[in-house]
């Protein structure tokens, strides 16, 4: 048998073999770069987290903040809804403290004048 003398099968070894080694190749290409995809998505997420944490904590500390200021704002306004209720109070009291005897004199001098006019005329 010489070395050019090659049977089918040994063909068919060799393009097996051949297929093997690409499907290989190709297959470590393809590892290669989905870990570099991997890796590089680890890293984003690193960062994306590196910079989430500190801002959730500035929104949990305004948050805070904001909910102090309404329950202050809150107070503020009960304090101005009972001074306004006690205007009210104030107002009506005086309206009619002085309503009625300013009636009673406007009627009183009404019928002063009425009478001159009589004991005139």
């Amino acid at each position: 048998m010489s070395v050019l003398a090659t049977t089918v099968g040994e063909w068919a070894a060799l393009v097996i073999a051949i297929f093997w080694a690409i499907l290989v190749v190709v297959l470590s290409a393809l590892t290669l770069n989905f870990l570099r995809v991997v890796s590089s998505m680890k890293t984003l997420v690193d960062g994306i987290t590196a910079e989430t944490i500190p801002l959730l904590d500035e929104v949990g500390t305004t948050v805070r903040s904001v909910n102090r200021e309404i329950d202050r704002v809150d107070g503020v306004l009960a304090g101005v809804q009972r001074i306004t209720e006690n205007a009210a109070t104030i107002s009506e009291t005086l309206k009619t403290a002085v309503t009625n005897p300013v009636v009673k004199a406007l009627a009183f001098f009404a019928g002063v004048k009425r009478g001159a006019k009589k004991m005139r005329g």
